[in-house]
């Protein structure tokens, strides 16, 4: 009998490529831009699986949540399942313009990891494919008594679609 999995499985591999491929790329865009912006990845521990809550930390953060998710039938007893997965970034920088450069250029860094690091399109150990759909913008948050920081979400949408049931 096969294991069915859904999205858990998809959040767990997407957060394993980022893990993987997200300081090379972000040491890339440093190089690219050398405007003395610099972003760098999440800390190990600070990539999760949930949307992005109301926490605000003071650091960078990574949250992949499921956005939507639908079955389409492939034969007796068999589906494909297609979901759209946020991976939602959390960036910090005492400057609001400063702070906007930032989430683009991790937006871009997820993207690239995602859609072009081995394996292209598609997520390691799993049987979906992965194309980017858009990019949203999140809530930003000023600086206050506790956070003296500027903080803002933005998120990357991908359609993850099942290959094989």
């Amino acid at each position: 009998m096969a294991t069915l999995k859904l999205t858990e499985t998809i959040a767990d591999a997407i957060i394993a490529k980022l893990k993987a491929g997200l300081a090379a790329r972000c040491t890339a865009i440093n190089a690219e831009k050398a405007d003395g912006i610099t972003i760098a990845p999440p800390d190990t521990n600070d990539y999760y699986p949930g949307g992005p809550g109301v926490l605000i930390p003071v650091r960078a953060v990574i949250a992949v949540t499921e956005h939507s998710g639908e079955t389409g039938e492939e034969g007796p007893h068999s589906f494909i399942y297609t979901a759209d997965i946020g991976v939602w970034i959390l960036e910090t920088d005492a400057d609001r313009p400063t702070l906007a450069r930032k989430l683009w250029r991790q937006a871009r860094a997820v993207t690239e990891v995602l859609w072009d690091d081995t394996p292209r399109e598609a997520l390691p150990g799993s049987a979906y494919t992965l194309k980017p759909a858009g990019q949203r913008p999140g809530r930003t948050f000023e600086p206050s008594d506790e956070i003296t920081v500027w903080s803002g979400w933005y998120g990357v949408l991908f359609r993850c679609r099942q290959l094989e049931a």
